[in-house]
Parts: structure tokens; sequence; C-alpha cells
């Protein structure tokens, strides 16, 4: 069985509300399993079987169940760590009056999942003003917040060509806390539009907790947009299928404001990403109802082919995903003409880009120095890679299925960008 049918076998595991047929899962061996919950664990969807579990209990051999059962401790645990973290951050920041939103998983497992605990927390992502975006990073760096190692840029020169400070490791939890001052990935989609930007996004907030230690969030609205917008343009569906029940449970929770989703959606270019991320959601959580836009294209221009592929591309192995990332960039580039510019950038970023890699000022006459250590890492950690190596037949088996993934999201972006300048016609 391929790695492929692993996937959409985990897709119908963890689409919890949908019934399966617990019989095509008696079938798969050992090393199945251990495909099955790699994946599990890789994109953050142990919670999910473990709410199967108690569901369809028959559905697992007795040693994944009790993982499982491990497992849905371990996230109830870790959850409490990320309630601790959002009200430390409360508090610093209200002393020195400045706003926060936080962002994605941290208000859905609070307001829209059945229990917290389903929704697990990587990290803590929560949005500042621009103008506020440094100050709020040097007040955790004065507060012992520890900017992570591989992330050894300034937080000054994030501005310029990032949508987040660099993350910073909590004294207090251990967990890493992004500092975005950027709702949305792209600044060139939409004509540069950025929600953040709009004082209304900020009106819209919603507020969650007793009155005196109230936790920000962005609207239901905003954030189904955000989550739209990261997904697709953002990481071309690279990140997980939990955005899937994410956008499920967001919708059931009947908060969402339709014409404005659509008109947002719209302005920011994100109509077509939003069509192929519902039509995927709908696969797997049927019950789950979107209004059609009132004009223009909707639910059936998404082929389903698109849709299949979508699929699989949500499930790579996450330990793969700059490798993929890169054959899908140099394919675009060899096919536009420009592979070799796109090369020299790489090997040789601006004296900007630079800054926000390595911790080294732009205007440094050290700079020599961090090129030549670029370079000592590109050839030391992706020479594999590059050069390529002998291969196991396993191996080879991989590198195929890997490029049937870049196929695959080579086909997503070109029809996203295809359909992107028609719907600003809209």
């Amino acid at each position: 069985m391929s790695d492929s049918t692993h996937a959409l076998l985990l897709l119908d595991l963890i689409a919890v509300e949908r019934p399966i047929d617990v019989d095509r899962y008696a079938t798969l061996d050992e090393s199945a399993w251990d495909d099955l919950t790699r994946m599990a664990r890789q994109h953050r969807l142990e919670p999910l079987l473990g709410q199967r579990l108690v569901q369809d209990p028959d559905c697992f051999p007795d040693p994944v169940a009790a993982r499982l059962v491990e497992r849905r401790r371990a996230q109830a645990v870790a959850g409490l760590r990320a309630a601790a973290e959002l009200e430390r951050l409360r508090a610093l920041f209200s002393e020195v009056g400045i706003v926060f939103a936080a962002l994605k998983g941290a208000y859905l497992g609070r307001a829209a999942y059945p229990r917290p605990e389903l929704r697990p927390l990587r990290d803590i992502d929560i949005l500042v003003p621009r103008n506020s975006a440094v100050e709020a990073w040097r007040l955790l760096e004065a507060k012992g917040y520890g900017q992570i190692e591989l992330s050894q840029g300034s937080p000054e020169s994030a501005l310029d060509f990032l949508h987040q400070m660099p993350p910073a490791r909590s004294p207090a939890t251990g967990m890493a806390v992004e500092v975005h001052f950027r709702l949305f990935h792209d600044r060139e989609r939409g004509d540069g539009y950025e929600p953040s930007e709009d004082p209304a996004f900020w009106e819209r907030l919603v507020r969650l907790g007793e009155p005196s230690r109230a936790i920000a969030y962005p609207s239901p609205t905003d954030t189904l947009l955000h989550l739209i917008e990261h997904a697709a343009y953002g990481h071309g569906f690279d990140n997980g299928p939990l955005l899937l029940s994410d956008i499920a449970w967001l919708v059931r929770s009947g908060a969402i404001d339709w014409t404005l989703f659509w008109s947002l959606a719209d302005r920011a270019h994100c109509r077509h990403g939003a069509l192929l991320s519902f039509a995927l959601t709908r696969r797997y959580w049927p019950s789950v109802v979107v209004p059609e836009p009132e004009s223009g294209p909707g639910s059936s221009s998404v082929p389903s082919a698109l849709i299949d592929a979508t699929a699989l591309i949500m499930l790579q192995d996450a330990s793969q995903r700059k490798d993929l990332k890169l054959s899908l960039q140099t394919r675009l580039r060899r096919r536009s003409g420009n592979l070799s510019s796109f090369v020299l950038g790489r090997l040789f970023p601006s004296r900007l880009e630079m800054a926000n890699m390595y911790p080294v000022d732009p205007r440094s006459p050290r700079m020599p120095l961090f090129y030549a250590r670029r370079l000592w890492e590109i050839g030391t950690r992706r020479r594999p890679t590059l050069i390529g190596r002998s291969r196991t037949r396993k191996e080879q088996s991989s590198s195929h299925a890997d490029l049937a993934i870049v196929d695959h999201m080579l086909a997503v972006h070109d029809w996203l960008e295809r359909h992107d300048g028609a719907v600003a016609a809209h």
C-alpha cells in the first residue's frame, strides 16, 4: 500500500464526524500503522485520532490505541501550558499598552473546537500593529525570552522582508512565541492589501475570558480568511490537514459574516484559495455548509483532480518540505527562464536579507564573513540533495513519490495564479 493511500486513509480517520468503514483498517499491517501514526505525529493530528478512537475503538490495534490515549493526556497538559503562556503575554503587554491579538489555534481551540485539546498548538502566534512590533519583541527579550537559534536575524530587518519578528522561546513555558506584524505572508497579493492595516480589522476583534483578563482574537470572519491565506498562498497547502478541521469547526460555530468574508477574500485575491479549501473540507466534512459568493466563480469551478492533489500535498513528509518547496521553485524559475538569477539570489541574498538571516548589520564590514558562512551551510547541509547519492530501492520509490508531490504542488500553484487576476475583477 502506497504512502498516498495511507495519507487518504488518515484524512478519513481525522474527519471525526463522518462514519468510516472499520474493516478497511483491519487489514493494515504494523508497517502501515507506523506510516499512519508517523504522519499524524508530524501534522499534529494525534488528538483527532484520539477522538476517532473514542468513536470507533475497534478501528485501532491495541498498541496504537494505547499511544493515542497517552498522547491525549499529554496534549491536555500542553493546552494548559499554552493558556498559561497567553496569560503571561497578556500581562506583559498590558503593562506597557501594546495591543495584541492571539492568532489561529489559540482562538480555534477555545471558541470553535468541541474541546481545546483537539487543536494542538506548536507555538503561540500573536499579532501587533506594525509600529509596535519591534517594541513588543524587545520587551520579550528584556523579560528573558531567548531568540531561537535557527532564526538569527534582527527584528528591525524583519520589518522589511517578513511578516513576523524572529521567534523567541518563553523562559516560563518553553513555548515558541512569534510576534507577527502582518496577517498575510504575501506583500504583493491583493495589490498589497494587509488586513491589519485596516482600522476595521482591530474594531472587529473578539475578546474571550473575564473582562479584566480577556484575550483578544481576530473575528471569526478574519480568522477564516487568515487560515486560507496562510495555507493556500503562504504555504501552498503544505502545512498540513489541520486546515480542514479548523475550517469545519470554525464554520460550524455559525459566527462567520459570509458577505464580509467573500468581500475580503476578493479584496485580498484569495477567492480561489477559499473555494479550493472549502471544496476539500466538504469532501471530508460533508455537513459543513458554506454559502456561495453572490456573483462570479463558485465551488463548481474547482476541478475534482485539484482537490485530490491538494489532499496529498497536505500530508507530504514534513521532513522533506524544504526540499519539495525548493524543487517547485526551481521548476517555476526554469519555466520562466530566470533559473540562474534565482540560484544566484539564493547563494548571495541582498545585505538586507542577510541581516534578516544572521546577526549582522547590513552595513557591517563583517558581512563577507556571513556570505562565506551561508555558502558553507548550503554546501554542507544540502550537498546530498544537490549532488545526489546512491539510493536504495525504497529511497528511489520515495523519490518518485516526491516528484509526484511536486507535480501536484505545481498544478495547484498554476491554478491559483491563473485565477488571481479574475478574482480581482469581482
